[in-house]
């Protein structure tokens, strides 16, 4: 596989503000004042993102942990780092 073949990878902005609260992480990404929170799900998630990973890589550790397939994760991650980017809390390679 090329580097241009390569999936995109995604990565937490290191200027979001953020905290681990019971229910899962809450973040506000730089030049927002609203807090968006985010269930358990999404604290696994944060933390993966703490380096650089891709949707798959992602998709492999929830499959590990939550008794879901493959192929729903990827699909779910996907969307979520769509979502993610949009917000301005992560930032991807591509």
């Amino acid at each position: 596989m090329t580097e241009r073949d390569a999936p995109p990878l995604y990565q937490r902005r290191v200027d979001v503000l953020w905290r681990r609260v019971l229910e899962g992480v809450a973040l506000i990404p730089p030049g927002q004042d609203q807090v968006n929170h985010f269930g358990a799900p999404m604290a696994i998630v944060w933390s993966s993102l703490e380096r650089p990973v891709s949707v798959e890589q992602l998709a492999e550790e929830l499959v590990e942990i939550f008794d879901v397939t493959l192929d729903v994760v990827r699909s779910d991650m996907e969307q979520v780092m769509a979502d993610l980017v949009d917000l301005g809390a992560v930032v991807s390679n591509e």
